[in-house]
């Protein structure tokens, strides 16, 4: 009986020898970090949903991937200070995949003070472009609402236009990393906001050699 049980334990382990190593499979993970010390992030991982606080971070694991093979991911975050990025990463078998997401832009806030005029037309231009391109705003801001954009660090150029057809504006509007500018409108005081804004001036009339200009924007839904 002894004799028998030994062959069978030998059989036992020779078959798990001969387990096609083509069969195997592994684990693979994505992490997002953020790494802003003072704002949450927006994660959407294949549509799973996730809050990050502050220097935090969130794991998914993806499980029983062929030795080769790979699995993709959707991904989708965007901050009070980040810019909205929507991907897809290809995460290998048996990898460890990272994402840091850092603060990467500022704020500019457009608010409708007055009682009872509407905003129209909203131009966020680099302070280097010769014009002023077309409309940001897609729509209207009512009297006592705000749009809040997204933008690139550096001097941007802001008009806005009413439903009276006057002008306002505001000229080299510096914007830091994690910063705000916010364009106060009444209806009556022109070109008006808060931060580093020099005199009117004609679109692009000054020299900015040297200066950093913004370039990306991004309008907040």
């Amino acid at each position: 009986m002894k004799k028998v049980l030994g062959i069978l334990i030998v059989a036992i382990i020779l078959l798990a020898g001969c387990v096609d190593e083509s069969e195997k499979t592994y684990d693979s993970t994505l992490r997002i970090n953020n790494l802003s010390s003072n704002n949450e992030l927006d994660v959407f991982v294949n549509d799973d949903y996730t809050l990050l606080d502050a220097l935090e971070y969130v794991q998914y694991t993806f499980e029983d991937i062929e030795e080769d093979d790979y699995v993709t991911a959707n991904v989708n975050y965007s901050g009070r200070f980040v810019f909205e990025e929507d991907y897809t990463v290809q995460i290998d078998a048996d990898e460890d995949y990272a994402i840091d997401v850092s603060p990467n832009c500022g704020e500019i806030i457009v608010q409708n003070l007055s009682n009872a005029f509407t905003i129209t037309e909203v131009y966020i231009s680099p302070s280097s472009d010769d014009e002023w391109g077309d409309d940001d705003l897609s729509g209207t801001i009512g009297a006592g609402n705000q749009v809040t954009w997204k933008a690139e660090a550096g001097l941007w150029d802001i008009k806005l236009v009413d439903n009276w057809g006057d002008e306002f504006v505001a000229y080299d509007n510096y914007l830091s990393v994690e910063g705000s500018i916010t364009y106060q409108y009444d209806g009556f005081r022109k070109n008006k906001a808060t931060g580093d804004t020099n005199a009117a001036k004609a679109k692009n009339a000054l020299s900015h050699a040297g200066e950093k200009y913004g370039e990306r924007l991004q309008k907040v839904k």
